[in-house]
């Protein structure tokens, strides 16, 4: 495997890399006549603009828009300036997303995709719809993984919305970017894309297919090539200063009947420097997260521990460049491992810095930072670099390096190392290797010698295309006592092969049917140590889209698992060792996003280890009128362990109300009920964002455990409520 690894590292590195054929760069036009950012776009500015030509993406590929559609884009040398006129036929306008960063698909909506080092990888998003709210976000991997709704910056947006129409008009400043400039001029990828939710319309600009669903319209790689000058205009380096004031009440009540309150005022401070266009530092100190939503409560019917989004606002800005992943969660960093404890407690962290950005063809990120002692556990002093070295103008292909450092104040450390490479071919063919190894303290425990035994490999082929035919093989090997202290590991020990062969075909233009997609699915772990096949699994399903938003997909699975240690799904059922195959058959649907009413549901019916029964997960939304939403799940699973005289029954319930007064006013309540802990949870937040970076918070949280108190401890809490007021203003110099 290591041979093969470097092999192909070789490869990349001396080959001649064949270029794309030069894709036809349009210039954005300089325009010096001044502009009032309020909607309209009758100034003299928006004349000397250029105008982009929107086709419909679907539901017909490459037809006109359905109505009168204007998108217009220029710049004055320090910001960038899109607007658009959308024209209707009727004054059926849908304007039911209103708060900051709710990407809401049952309204209408309009984005402008940013791809600042047009390297295809990664992108900022500046979404508006016919209410005025602003939505940003940034993907990384070509939008492969989850869209980061947590980044934020500075840009502005106003629209103007008549009875049949709609218009906007948006600045987003350079500052509030990362792009590479040489001789002055930038070339960067840019995209727009107008969504309709009454017919499910998407009309854009390239013209982009639908083959990767919504995600399409996010994709870096699907962006045309822009340029600007400049040298022209007034220059800046920003600096953003962020104080924070922090004021609030905790009660804990302990099944003994002791109660403790405690005022927790703190303070600290934010900051954001731009070194250069293509460098940004940031600074904290004394960080608090008291403003972030809680965790969703999750049920785990797996032996294996669960991966978590990163929600806190400092770890964003360019957080897919640390990226290190090796298949599934595992990843070389994981930042829930600074300043959280496992089961999601706030660690105080002291300080820190963190900086991102581009030198020539070398992307480079590095951060460290300082947490304090507490829940017993000493501080910690955290590192993290990482550089890559891109190879082509055009397309996917680099050489990585990454580092991670994590040590005690009394000097135990864990430092990981890894070398990765991509290189994209012709037909979206993507080749993927990577080589990361740790070490620990051999004064530690869990330390364990050989090279192999802390070692993880990968490497990967794949066409990552949902039209024709397409795949992904894989084979990955991971040690023992691989063990990255800053980093997310669900297993060990094993050698695993897969992993998906499918086709997909586009149905006619005449036709109710988007596409569809006949996909197979399978893996096999094999135990490096016992050289034993551990668990393999093979999955059969198809996947349908129509134009009218409703998907569906249904399957069938087989499972082997064979268990060499049991584990427990509950505190009465377990899941003895021993050899397992069972199957199951499985059906999900979601509706149209462009209704007010909207429902996920899914339903399994089959085995599970050595038992039957069913599970089912129902999501539903609802979109009353812009200033108030309700959503909720409920997860339900029933499995009887018949010959053992087990059954486990699992209830997780979830409800959320969001309310809008105003595009800069929301509060949003989350209520959770988790039958496995018995425990019933909620978090209340008010946020009132004054402007970009300035922000009054108000969060409440609850918790309770319906435990009968004769099964728990005396000091174990029974009740908790917690009162905060957080204020940050930032100041731009």
């Amino acid at each position: 495997m290591f041979f093969v690894l470097i092999q192909l590292l070789g490869f990349i590195l001396t080959a001649s890399i064949q270029a794309k054929n030069d894709p036809q760069t349009t210039s954005i036009p300089y325009v010096s006549d001044a502009v009032t950012i309020d909607g309209s776009l009758d100034e003299r500015f928006w004349k000397s603009a250029h105008t982009l030509p929107l086709k419909m993406s679907q539901p017909i590929y490459g037809n006109p828009p359905s109505t009168e559609t204007t998108v217009k884009v220029a710049h004055s040398g320090n910001a960038i300036y899109v607007g658009g006129y959308f024209k209707y036929n009727s004054s059926d306008i849908n304007d039911r997303q209103l708060s900051r960063d709710d990407l809401d698909y049952s309204s209408d909506l309009f984005g402008v995709v940013i791809d600042g080092y047009n390297d295809k990888k990664s992108a900022n998003v500046f979404i508006t719809s016919p209410s005025g709210n602003k939505t940003d976000l940034a993907v990384t991997d070509d939008a492969e993984f989850s869209k980061n709704l947590n980044w934020n910056t500075f840009w502005t947006v106003k629209v103007n919305r008549e009875d049949t129409y709609w218009s906007f008009e948006m600045r987003i400043p350079l500052s509030s970017l990362q792009y590479q400039k040489k001789d002055g001029k930038v070339v960067a990828g840019l995209s727009v894309w107008k969504y309709s939710a009454d017919n499910n319309e998407f009309d854009t600009y390239p013209l982009i297919s639908n083959d990767y669903g919504n995600d399409s319209y996010f994709k870096p790689s699907k962006t045309a090539a822009f340029s600007f000058n400049t040298d022209i205009g007034t220059k800046s380096k920003p600096l953003f200063v962020t104080p924070y004031f922090l004021g609030g009440y905790d009660h804990e009540q302990l099944n003994s009947g002791d109660n403790h309150g405690q005022f927790s005022p703190n303070i600290g401070i934010d900051a954001k420097y731009k070194l250069s266009s293509n460098f940004t530092l940031d600074a904290t100190v004394n960080t608090d997260f008291a403003h972030v939503e809680d965790d969703n409560q999750q049920i785990n019917l797996t032996r294996f521990p669960l991966h978590r989004e990163e929600k806190r606002t400092f770890f964003q800005e360019r957080a897919g460049l640390f990226s290190f992943n090796t298949g599934g969660p595992t990843n070389l960093f994981y930042s829930r491992r600074i300043g959280l404890t496992d089961e999601g407690r706030d660690v105080p962290i002291d300080g820190g810095v963190r900086l991102t950005g581009r030198a020539g063809r070398w992307d480079i990120g590095a951060l460290s930072l300082q947490s304090a002692p507490k829940y017993g556990n000493e501080g910690e002093s955290f590192g993290v670099i990482r550089v890559r070295r891109n190879l082509s103008d055009d397309r996917s292909t680099y050489v990585g390096f990454m580092s991670t450092s994590r040590v005690s104040q009394s000097n135990v450390y864990n430092l990981a190392y890894g070398v990765d490479m991509v290189w994209e071919g012709d037909r979206d063919l993507f080749i993927t290797g990577r080589y990361s190894h740790t070490f620990d303290d051999p004064d530690s425990s869990g330390y364990t010698r050989g090279w192999l035994n802390n070692t993880n490999m990968l490497i990967k082929a794949e066409r990552k295309s949902y039209i024709g035919f397409f795949y992904k093989f894989s084979i990955n090997r991971m040690g023992q006592s691989y063990n990255p202290g800053l980093g997310f590991v669900d297993r060990t020990d094993f050698t695993r092969y897969g992993d998906r062969i499918a086709y997909g075909w586009e149905a006619p233009k005449h036709s109710f049917i988007q596409k569809s997609q006949l996909i197979t699915d399978a893996h096999i772990y094999v135990g490096n140590t016992s050289n034993k096949m551990e668990s393999s699994s093979i999955l059969i399903k198809n996947y349908t889209s129509f134009k009218s938003g409703f998907v569906i997909q249904f399957g069938v699975k087989h499972q082997t698992e064979h268990l060499t240690t049991g584990y427990n799904l509950s505190e009465r059922v377990s899941i003895p060792a021993g050899q397992y195959g069972f199957e199951e058959v499985f059906v999900k649907f979601s509706t149209s996003k462009g209704s007010r009413l909207r429902l996920d549901a899914s339903t399994s019916v089959g085995g599970f280890f050595d038992g039957k029964g069913v599970g089912t997960v129902i999501s539903p939304e609802w979109s009353i009128n812009p200033n108030f939403e309700l959503s909720g799940d409920m997860e339900y699973y029933n499995i009887n362990f018949e010959e053992r005289g087990q059954l486990y029954r699992s209830l997780l319930l979830r409800g959320r109300l969001d309310v809008k007064p105003a595009p800069n006013i929301s509060i949003s309540g989350l209520a959770q009920y988790n039958s496995l802990t018995n425990v019933t949870s909620s978090f209340a937040r008010f946020r009132f964002n004054i402007a970009d970076g300035s922000d009054l918070f108000l969060v409440y949280r609850f918790g309770q455990n319906n435990t009968p108190f004769e099964q728990l401890h005396l000091n174990d809490p029974v009740e908790i409520h917690s009162l905060q007021a957080k204020f940050n203003y930032t100041f731009q110099y």
